[in-house]
């Protein structure tokens, strides 16, 4: 943590340092904090200290501070003429290669010269049996070449004619954007090792949109305590979502709410004129894990069917594929038919409690009813019926205009 009160740097201030040299420090003194404990003890070591702990309650704070920042400084100063070293091998080499191709040039100079001279000759050659075709062909005498370059020429000029105001404020930006400062090379890599302790991971390893953390998101989101009251709202929303495999949704919305909260923290120290160095490396971070969230919920979301598990990391993406999610459906499919199919048959064979035999699906039934109107033909049905129950031997017929009788005769018959 960076330990630079408000009081330090007015006093920083007074002395005449630039609000440049200001931040240089409050970096040189947290990178002192963040020294390993080990090398820390080797340092403190060798100067007669009761502990080697760092505290601010500490009497010797600023004593132990100072050697831990020299440490820094001077190992600092080691990559650097490190980094010369290689810069100068390198250049040395550039130049050795140089001179030795300029040795290969000087060599085959002459045929190169010799090659060249017989190409130039030859374009000569076929440049002007074009020109002699084309004064055949163009009584004015123009060759093709000059007709095409004459209409870019016009098409050039069009265009700068009919220039639209955004072109123009284009050019203004880039020309203001060329005379732009060029940044300081240690304070990126200042920040750049900052970054690095606080995130956990290399810089040529590191992924903004599959960035977990070193302890995962439920850890690291919510992890730092902020001391200072709030100046603004920052609405905290709902945990749980519609997307429960993963709770993405969750992990988005606190960290969104973090940068807002430590931007607020780091907007009101500026105020009063004390470093929030921190503040916003912490703010990155939640910009980090809230951006890896999002985009596994629009994973989740245009997925289909089962890789809905696959991409919120509840299953296997080797497990299931296109190919299987087609196969189990067909499956599935002929299974569902072959049960309606069981179901209806043991529906037909099903036995008749009211007749007392099997019945069919189509089967006719031997109560017979007569054809006509009202009651009366009901009632001829109903005679007909009881006796055929007692003569099978009869035969029943249904209507008006057939049998002995109207609405539904009977003949004995005897076979």
């Amino acid at each position: 943590m960076i330990t630079s009160s408000s009081q330090d740097i007015n006093t920083q201030q007074s002395q005449g340092l630039s609000p440049d040299q200001v931040v240089a420090e409050a970096l040189l003194r947290y990178r002192a904090t963040q020294v390993p404990e080990a090398k820390r003890r080797e340092i403190l070591a060798n100067v007669d200290y009761e502990t080697t702990t760092i505290e601010p309650n500490d009497p010797d704070y600023e004593r132990k501070l100072g050697h831990l920042i020299d440490y820094v400084v001077n190992s600092d100063k080691k990559h650097e003429r490190k980094q010369k070293e290689k810069e100068s091998v390198k250049r040395n080499k550039i130049k050795i290669d140089s001179n030795e191709i300029s040795e290969q040039r000087s060599d085959s100079s002459d045929d190169q010269i010799k090659i060249k001279v017989r190409e130039r000759n030859d374009q000569l050659k076929d440049n002007t049996s074009d020109d002699s075709t084309a004064e055949k062909s163009n009584g004015k005498g123009k060759t093709r070449e000059h007709t095409k370059n004459k209409s870019k020429n016009n098409k050039k000029q069009k265009r700068r004619r009919t220039r639209s105001p955004s072109d123009e404020g284009k050019s203004e930006t880039t020309d203001e954007f060329q005379d732009a400062p060029i940044l300081n090379e240690q304070s990126q890599k200042d920040v750049r090792e900052c970054l690095q302790q606080s995130l956990h991971i290399s810089y040529s390893e590191f992924k903004p949109l599959r960035y977990n953390g070193h302890l995962g998101w439920q850890i690291e989101v919510g992890k730092q305590i902020w001391t200072n009251n709030k100046v603004w709202k920052s609405k905290m929303p709902s945990i749980r979502s519609h997307l429960e495999p993963g709770d993405q949704y969750a992990n988005a919305a606190t960290a969104i709410a973090e940068v807002q909260s430590s931007l607020l923290n780091a907007a009101m120290n500026q105020a009063r004129g004390e470093n929030s160095f921190e503040e916003i490396l912490h703010s990155y971070k939640m910009a980090c894990i809230a951006q890896g969230a999002i985009s596994e919920i629009r994973e989740i979301v245009n997925s289909f069917g089962p890789m809905r598990e696959v991409a919120a990391g509840l299953a296997q993406p080797d497990l299931i594929s296109k190919e299987t999610y087609d196969r189990t459906k067909q499956l599935m499919d002929m299974r569902l038919l072959e049960q309606r199919t069981d179901w209806r048959q043991e529906y037909d064979s099903q036995e008749n409690d009211q007749f007392g035999q099997q019945q069919t699906q189509f089967g006719i039934s031997n109560f017979y009813r007569g054809r006509g109107r009202g009651n009366k033909a009901q009632r001829r049905g109903q005679q007909a019926s009881n006796i055929l129950s007692t003569n099978p031997n009869l035969v029943v017929g249904g209507g008006r205009g057939r049998g002995n009788k109207r609405g539904g005769g009977y003949q004995n018959q005897s076979f």
